[in-house]
């Protein structure tokens, strides 16, 4: 169980890293995609900047004019200033190229990194963990198996171990009963041979006292 609950806190961690991976191509494809058109958009906005200088310059040409009080001093700018204002006014102005965003490309762009990302990302990183979970009870079960069979085999050796002492004190025994059977069987025969000794003894005795009562007769 605790090796599971690893498994699956590794898992989150991954997944949010891959996830975070994830967001910042989707910010790499859209800063790739403005930059393709980043030049007519520059481009653009420098001939913007040209035509408010321009226009700003006869602006003040003309409020200048206006300013002027006298009547001489006015016709004599006017030469100058006007031609100048007038000049100015009468250049066409800039009109800007039409930049395509082309945001379809740009979708099809994210859906493309979206699939990889679900197809190669998460479920490599679900399958593995998975298949992690699954080996690792594998591995309990089978050091469980290994318990078992360690604890049957010493069973069997006990057994075996007790058999063979069994074995061994029976021989024992059996070998001290015939040392007593021996035993008992020649403390028979020497109590036999003691009897038979004393026998002869006697009779040996009562022929002797026989002869020497006949002797005396």
């Amino acid at each position: 169980m605790e090796d599971c609950e690893g498994i699956l806190n590794g898992l989150c961690e991954e997944m949010k890293t891959a996830v975070l991976s994830f967001t910042s191509t989707l910010r790499e494809c859209t800063r790739t995609h403005c930059d393709t058109n980043g030049l007519a958009i520059q481009k653009n906005i420098s001939k913007f900047s040209q035509d408010q200088t321009h226009l700003l310059e006869a602006r003040c040409g003309i409020e200048a004019l206006m300013e002027e009080t006298d009547p001489f001093r006015f016709i004599e700018a006017y030469r100058t200033t006007g031609k100048q204002c007038r000049r100015l006014l009468r250049r066409n102005m800039f009109y800007p190229e039409y930049v395509d965003m082309e945001m379809e490309a740009l979708g099809v762009v994210m859906e493309m990194e979206m699939r990889k990302f679900l197809d190669e990302g998460l479920q490599s990183y679900i399958t593995n963990a998975i298949s992690a979970m699954c080996h690792a009870s594998d591995a309990e079960e089978e050091e469980d198996e290994q318990e078992e069979n360690e604890e049957e085999l010493s069973d069997e050796e006990d057994d075996s171990l007790s058999d063979v002492l069994n074995s061994v004190l029976g021989d024992l025994s059996e070998e001290d009963d015939e040392e007593e059977e021996e035993e008992e069987e020649e403390e028979e025969d020497w109590g036999e041979d003691v009897q038979e000794a004393n026998l002869s003894y006697i009779m040996f005795d009562f022929s002797s006292s026989e002869e020497e009562n006949f002797e005396d007769v």
